[in-house]
C-alpha cells in the first residue's frame, strides 16, 4: 500500500530535496505541498495524508502548533520533523512524532523513518483486525511489537517480583496487566 504524503515546508530548495527523496523510496506520493499551516490545514482535509513531513519553523507559526491541532482534532497521520533545528526535538515527540530529521537528511535518513511508519502502520493494522475480529485474547508486548495469545493457548500466568509472564508453547510473554485483572478475564476459558 502506498502512502499519502503531505510535505508541510515553507523553504522551496527544501521541498525539492524532500518530494525527489520521497519519489526515490517507492512507498509513497506526495499528494500536497503546503507552506503554511493554514495551507496544510486545507490540505489535511482534502487528502487525509497517512504521512507528514513537517517543519518546525513556518510563515505562520510552528511545525509543533500544526501537530498540536492534528492531535486535537483526532486526525491520525503520522509525523515526521525535518528541520535545521535540533532544539525541538523533545517537544516533537510530545506530539508523537515518528522521527525528527535533521537537515540536511540523506535518502537512507527518509526510508529508515517511513520503515518507522510502515511499522507503526502494521501493529496499527494487526491490532484493528484483532478487535474487529471480536476473537478472545491477551495482548503481549516484545520489545516494541504486540503479540495477541489465545486464552485457549495459555498453560499459566505467573508474577514474580511485580511482573507478569504467560506461559505459552512458544514460549514465556511479559504482560502489562495485574494478575487479579488477567484472572477476571480469563474466568470464561477455566
Amino acid at each position: 500500500m502506498e502512502l499519502k504524503i503531505l510535505v508541510v515546508e515553507d523553504e522551496p530548495i527544501a521541498i525539492q530535496r524532500i518530494t525527489r527523496l520521497i519519489s526515490q523510496d517507492a512507498r509513497g506520493k506526495v499528494v500536497g505541498v503546503a507552506s503554511s499551516i493554514a495551507e496544510a490545514k486545507s490540505l489535511l482535509e482534502k487528502h487525509s495524508p497517512d504521512l507528514i513531513f513537517l517543519d518546525i519553523r513556518l510563515s505562520d507559526g510552528t511545525g509543533l502548533d500544526l501537530a498540536k491541532d492534528i492531535l486535537s482534532l483526532g486526525l491520525k497521520p503520522y509525523i515526521i520533523f525535518t528541520t535545521a533545528y535540533g532544539e525541538y526535538a523533545l517537544d516533537a515527540f510530545r506530539v508523537n512524532a515518528v522521527d525528527y530529521l535533521l537537515k540536511p537528511f540523506s535518502l537512507e535518513d527518509l526510508q529508515k523513518a517511513i520503515d518507522k511508519v510502515m511499522e507503526k502502520k502494521s501493529n496499527t493494522n494487526q491490532v484493528i483486525n484483532f478487535i474487529k475480529s471480536e476473537k478472545p485474547f491477551l495482548p503481549a508486548r516484545i520489545g516494541n511489537k504486540v503479540i495477541f495469545i489465545n486464552p485457549h493457548e495459555v498453560f499459566y500466568i505467573q508474577a514474580e517480583m511485580g511482573e507478569v509472564s504467560i506461559r505459552t508453547k512458544d514460549g514465556s510473554f511479559p504482560l502489562s496487566k495485574k494478575l487479579y485483572e488477567l484472572e477476571e478475564r480469563l474466568r470464561p476459558y477455566n
